[in-house]
């Protein structure tokens, strides 16, 4: 079943990947740009299939990357042009960088824009199937003398409303109680064995091991509700853009050195996550699909060297200077990025799997 689940997490990869790579591959061939291959994996060709206009695609033996390969200047033959040729044929002869730069924007931003989009289709999933938890008293405590801190409420007690407001896809327990103070009152709404009662409640210092802590004085289990397709409709784009929040958060975190290299993961690593909690709950899967989603996205627009991002600052600073940076010079840029981004992917995963 392990194996089973490692193979899951690498296909998870591969799609959200592919979905990057088609991003651009499809912006590519909307606006007549030359594609000299679209691959799916990387390492050496399995399959692989050359179409009318001369783009291959193949199916590469290794599960881990893909890419979408224009055609540079070195590559294209401008004496190809004829009299024959129409205007849009024309347009697939020009190479990457000679296209016009807002096109090259749009292409080198639509990678990362379709991990957003199919993010937000993968949260929509992900609301629909999980929907969203009811809170059931699993356990009233009591304190040192023995005393429940809260005697209104029962064990069983499922609790449906906070001060008149339902519990709901978008308006969790947590949502409803982080802003109650200790010492203060709240109603909670409660289904007990059917019969709805509201019962009075308050928020006390609850004695630990630990120390004290505010709380209500009960221990929650939590059963899912079905949430229907506009509940979850509406609750998507929220969601999607706090997992862009905590995923730009955390960039921040690692590039200011408040978190370590044990908190972050290479390829080896998620697909070790995605198997472990997906043995769990299958649940799991549909969760990380939009979180790796959103991940992969902002991940590339960050002007690392190599990536996306950088390519759309080299843009920007050529459409400043109104001429290209030196293509040579941005080459080597890209290349020793691209080694170090290879290399600090590597490390993480050897620092992680030695200490694990």
């Amino acid at each position: 079943m392990t194996f089973l689940y490692i193979i899951i997490a690498i296909l998870i990869l591969l799609v959200l990947i592919t979905l990057h790579e088609l991003g651009h591959f499809i912006a590519g061939k909307l606006l007549h740009f030359k594609i000299n291959e679209f691959s799916v994996g990387i390492g050496p060709a399995i399959l692989k299939k050359e179409k009318k206009d001369g783009t291959i695609i193949s199916l590469r033996a290794i599960p881990l990357g893909g890419y979408c390969a224009f055609a540079s200047e070195d590559e294209v033959e401008v004496t190809r042009f004829s009299s024959e040729t129409s205007a849009s044929e024309a347009l697939d002869y020009i190479p990457f960088e000679k296209q016009p730069a807002y096109k090259r924007f749009i292409v080198l931003l639509s990678g990362a824009l379709t991990n957003f989009l199919t993010a937000f289709i993968f949260t929509l999933v992900f609301l629909l199937f999980s929907g969203y938890g009811i809170p059931v008293v699993n356990s009233v405590m009591t304190d040192s003398n023995g005393i429940k801190y809260n005697e209104s409420i029962l064990e069983g007690d499922k609790i449906i409303a906070v001060n008149g407001r339902d519990i709901h896809v978008d308006y969790s327990f947590s949502n409803a109680v982080e802003s109650i103070n200790e010492g203060e009152h709240a109603i909670f709404t409660i289904d007990r064995n059917g019969d709805i009662i509201n019962a009075e409640v308050e928020k006390k210092s609850i004695e630990s091991d630990s120390g004290n802590y505010p709380g209500f004085g009960i221990t929650l289990l939590y059963e899912r509700n079905q949430v229907s397709f506009l509940d979850a409709l509406i609750k998507t784009p929220s969601t999607t853009f706090q997992m862009v929040g905590a995923v730009f958060n955390s960039f921040g975190m690692l590039f200011s050195g408040q978190v370590s290299i044990r908190d972050i993961s290479g390829p080896i690593g998620t697909i070790h996550y995605i198997s472990e909690y997906a043995q769990t709950n299958w649940l799991y899967i549909l969760l990380f699909l939009p979180l790796l989603s959103v991940n992969l996205a902002v991940f590339n627009i960050l002007p690392i060297p190599s990536l996306d991002g950088a390519r759309i600052l080299f843009l920007l600073i050529e459409v400043i200077r109104r001429k290209p940076i030196n293509k040579e010079i941005e080459s080597r840029i890209n290349s020793i990025g691209l080694i170090i981004l290879f290399l600090f992917i590597i490390m993480v995963d050897i620092v992680n799997l030695l200490l694990a």
